[in-house]
């Protein structure tokens, strides 16, 4: 009978090493092909969609739009430049993902409109992590750039720029085909309403600045009410307040006057884009 007890608990031990030897199996195997299976974790590397990109001296430009059409592992990318070229030269472009920096993927531009491009990216794949859009001037130089000294070395390589999606941020839609009528009006109506919203943030900040006029008025009334009770001492430097806040006043006055002429400028910049949307309709008519 001992016999048998002992035979029994040899068989449940061997049997508790074999369980344990195997959990040690599967989490090794586990740890050891992680990385065929889990994302990398890569930071995001995106540019930032409707802000305006200034490049100084090589001027401005502004992504309007970058949507990925994963049934026909296209692209499609709305630059809208200020100053990038001139006479002498003319932008273009080249693409090529973080997996396969060394094949540079199709570009075309389809539509442009002096310094509006709408450029296509196609045979993007959809394990893809990270794109980059490459913009030139005269020369095609490329070199890997998804490091946070990109711009420096781009430069150094005759890039004129470099800008970023990212698999996790863009949008994701269908990319329809269109004419060239299709793109102005789709382009002019962006542009119109990104004219509106940028001149009602200037009113509400010429709002504020006569807000904070109105205080500062406030103020200098007081402190000339007060001057009568006041020895001549501190009459001295009321007076030198009073002077500080006045001319406070008349740098928010000039403020005010420039953020109205710029108001008066965008909205003549809308009276064009409206015109050319109206030109547009009647040409298809």
């Amino acid at each position: 009978m001992a016999t048998k007890k002992k035979k029994n608990l040899t068989i449940n031990m061997t049997t508790i090493y074999l369980f344990i030897a195997f959990l040690f199996f599967v989490g090794a195997l586990f740890f050891g092909t992680s990385k065929l299976f889990m994302a990398e974790d890569i930071p995001i590397n995106q540019t930032p969609l409707n802000k305006q990109l200034d490049l100084r001296s090589d001027g401005k430009m502004k992504i309007t739009s970058w949507v990925y059409d994963e049934n026909k592992n296209k692209m499609e990318v709305i630059l809208v430049t200020n100053g990038m070229k001139d006479y002498k030269s003319e932008l273009f472009f080249s693409s090529v993902s973080r997996e396969e920096v060394t094949n540079e993927l199709p570009v075309n531009i389809v539509y442009n409109d002096n310094e509006i491009y709408v450029i296509e990216i196609n045979e993007v794949e959809k394990g893809f992590s990270q794109i980059a859009l490459r913009l030139h001037k005269n020369e095609d130089k490329l070199k890997e750039s998804f490091d946070e000294s990109f711009i420096e070395e781009d430069k150094n390589d005759g890039i004129f720029s470099t800008i970023y999606t990212d698999e996790r941020e863009v949008k994701k839609s269908n990319i329809d085909e269109k004419n060239t009528s299709d793109y102005i009006i789709e382009i002019t109506n962006k542009l119109m309403e990104d004219t509106n919203k940028e001149i009602k943030e200037i009113e509400k900040e010429v709002k504020n600045k006569e807000i904070i006029k109105v205080e500062i008025q406030k103020e200098i009334n007081q402190l000339e009410d007060d001057l009568v009770y006041e020895t001549v001492d501190e009459q001295v430097k009321t007076s030198n307040d009073i002077d500080r806040l006045i001319k406070e006043i008349e740098s928010i006055d000039k403020e005010i006057e420039d953020s109205l002429i710029a108001i008066k400028g965008l909205e003549k910049k809308l009276e064009k884009l409206n015109q050319r949307i109206k030109e547009t309709e009647i040409s298809n008519s």
